[in-house]
């Protein structure tokens, strides 16, 4: 199974309705930079699709990021998951 990897995409799975201020957006692309960053390093430059076992820790690193850069209100109104 493919789907698009980023800290976008984990970040449109964990925020809900939350809205991120101009600031945490700009931490989003850095995260996402870290994401790609590393996500190049997995793949090896290999010009394929990468597994979910490879994508598993990379989302794990980026919804800690985001989780981090949120204040204690937006924090309180994330979805229960």
């Amino acid at each position: 199974m493919s789907y698009p990897a980023g800290a976008f995409t984990v970040a449109a799975r964990i925020l809900g309705s939350v809205t991120l201020s101009p600031q945490q957006v700009t931490q989003l692309r850095a995260i996402d930079r870290k994401y790609q960053q590393a996500l190049f390093s997995v793949l090896d430059g290999a010009q394929r699709a990468p597994t979910s076992a490879e994508i598993s820790p990379l989302d794990d690193m980026a919804a800690r990021d985001i989780l981090e850069m949120l204040t204690p209100d937006q924090l309180a109104a994330l979805p229960r998951r």
